[in-house]
């Protein structure tokens, strides 16, 4: 659907639109009906108002950024009690492995999909870069190698890994300051496709995050994890299989925590 319809229904949801912060337009209320969003007297379906009321406010929330050349999708996941919702935005960007992206255009379109909590591989799976070694069956037995890093160049692994979203050092020379860096590193850096996925969970009184980054290079394919208790990063050679089935297990991770079953 329409950005404007999507961004109308959410104001509906907070009673913005009916209290007169802005007219619905004829088109708008018409596209809004054939999505079954509102009803023919411009009402908006009580599902959909259950749904849309809490979008801001979700116990668990995920943001995946699927990059492959110059097009990253912006999928947005909230995750409630009994459904979730994911709500995807197509996006182009400078690509230049020295730094990082940059939005140039985005589409003035969303995809919004409701899928039952154990589906959430299959729907994520779609806005992955057709690449096999991202988008394989998800395989939870797919081995984690790490890649070794010395304590005093883990400052510059972090900078590396984290340039994606919007770090500013030259990645290239962050590498070039190490003594003998795995060649796995420049490899990473020359990926062709990204895939992150940020996790957020929140229970009274705590938070916690999950911050994964998921890079096709020409010899491997590689994880980067953000530890939030220090901000350092570990990176490790994982083969196909492994981001599905890290997407499920991190869905499960963070919804264990939002209902108090589970430390950070």
């Amino acid at each position: 659907m329409t950005t404007d319809a999507w961004a109308v229904a959410q104001e509906l949801a907070q009673g913005e639109t009916q209290a007169g912060f802005r007219p619905v337009r004829k088109r708008t209320a018409n596209e809004l009906r054939a999505h079954g969003i509102i009803s023919g007297d411009d009402v908006l379906d009580p599902e959909w108002q259950r749904l849309l009321s809490v979008l801001g406010r979700a116990p668990v929330v995920q943001r995946i950024l699927a990059s492959h050349r110059d097009v990253t999708l912006h999928t947005d996941v909230v995750v409630l009690p009994d459904i979730a919702l994911a709500v995807t935005q197509r996006r182009t960007s400078t690509h230049d492995p020295a730094g990082p992206r940059a939005v140039t255009g985005v589409e003035l379109a969303v995809e919004v999909v409701l899928f039952g909590h154990d589906e959430i591989w299959r729907v994520v799976r779609r806005v992955i870069p057709d690449i096999p070694a991202l988008r394989a069956d998800a395989d939870p037995s797919v081995p984690e190698e790490p890649i070794s890093v010395s304590d005093e160049d883990q400052a510059r692994v972090a900078a590396i890994t984290k340039m994606r979203h919007g770090a500013r050092p030259s990645s290239r020379e962050a590498i070039d300051l190490m003594r003998d860096p795995d060649p796995r590193l420049r490899d990473l850096l020359d990926a062709e496709a990204e895939v992150s996925v940020l996790g957020l969970a929140r229970r009274p009184g705590r938070s916690h995050v999950d911050v994964q980054q998921w890079s096709v290079g020409r010899q491997g394919l590689y994880l980067s994890r953000t530890q939030e208790s220090d901000d350092t990063a570990l990176l490790m050679e994982v083969g196909p299989g492994h981001l599905g089935a890290e997407v499920e297990r991190g869905l499960d991770r963070l919804i264990a925590f939002a209902r108090g079953t589970a430390a950070a």
